[in-house]
């Protein structure tokens, strides 16, 4: 009997509470809220907790629940149940902040979920204006105090640090953890590549200036060439014409038998190839060699450096 009094007291007790918290919510807001909620749970036995999580999720675009403490506990427990750590987290600590759930409710459920799905991150070893910022779960992002708590999963820690390039960290939270910071290298202050470095050396500019421009004999070569090529094949055709002229009169006197100077013909016909081979190949040659001389002679040309008119006596 003495426990169930007890028990009412309390009950008695914390009755204010609640009613001033649901005093702070309009009544339509409560109604449209509940509603909001049985259709949630709805979908939820018809679907799963991700249809849950969007009927939720829309409703929370609703300015009339901006905030709404009650919203952000039934999303928690869903992000509880589908494993989204990070998010249930957020949602928890944010049911925390608003007074219009019951303070029970705050104390016990909405701060144990928070406390449950979160560890305390305590980092050392930071240099005087140093910090730690959180990249990632992005629910958190931003500066970190050593030994506030984040949600167990990957964490993704930036230490920054007065003359140190910004150093990105990834840890696994599975429960309190105690990390040294892991400073970046040393920034550079000054060019990385100081001045003059790559400059040319004396000896360098010293042949650029004796440098009399691009070279044109192979060009004369390449000419030469061609237009030996072309006077051998002229002089291999006008002999093959000759001898040509020749068997075709030994035909005409009968002089070549049954074979009919075949043979012959048919070498007469391949000296008439090797000196076309000769004339259009030597053609070719020099043609190259004048556009290589033509395209030489526009290049400019470097004279020798020599004295000023300033300098000259």
């Amino acid at each position: 009997m003495r426990i169930l009094a007890t028990a009412a007291l309390l009950a008695l007790c914390c009755l204010p509470t609640g009613a001033s918290a649901f005093d702070k919510v309009p009544d339509a807001m409560l109604t449209a809220f509940d509603q909001l909620a049985r259709k949630a749970d709805a979908a939820v036995k018809a679907e799963g907790p991700e249809a849950g999580m969007r009927i939720y999720e829309e409703a929370a675009l609703n300015p009339r629940f901006t905030g709404y403490g009650r919203l952000h506990l039934n999303m928690a427990r869903l992000c509880r149940e589908l494993g989204r750590p990070a998010e249930a987290a957020w949602h928890f600590a944010e049911c925390e902040k608003d007074e219009r759930v019951y303070a029970v409710d705050r104390e016990v459920i909405c701060r144990r979920g928070f406390a449950e799905a979160t560890a305390p991150l305590t980092i050392t070893g930071l240099p005087d204006g140093g910090r730690a910022v959180i990249l990632e779960p992005r629910q958190f992002a931003g500066p970190h105090t050593s030994g506030a708590r984040l949600p167990k999963g990957e964490v993704e820690v930036v230490i920054e640090a007065p003359g140190r390039i910004a150093r990105s960290t990834k840890l696994m939270l599975d429960g309190p953890l105690s990390w040294e910071a892991v400073l970046g290298l040393h920034a550079r202050t000054g060019p990385i590549v100081p001045e003059g470095f790559v400059g040319e050396s004396p000896d360098a500019l010293a042949a650029d200036e004796a440098f009399g421009g691009p070279p044109r004999w192979p060009a004369y070569v390449a000419g030469g060439t061609g237009l030996a090529l072309v006077g051998a094949g002229l002089a291999v055709g006008l002999t093959n014409r000759s001898t040509l002229d020749e068997i075709r009169d030994r035909q005409r006197g009968g002089e070549c038998g049954v074979d009919f100077c075949r043979g012959d013909l048919d070498s007469a016909q391949t000296r008439a190839q090797v000196a076309d081979g000769l004339w259009i190949g030597g053609a070719v040659i020099a043609a190259s060699a004048l556009a290589w001389w033509l395209i030489f002679d526009e290049a400019p040309t470097m004279a020798p450096a020599g004295p000023s008119e300033e300098e000259a006596p």
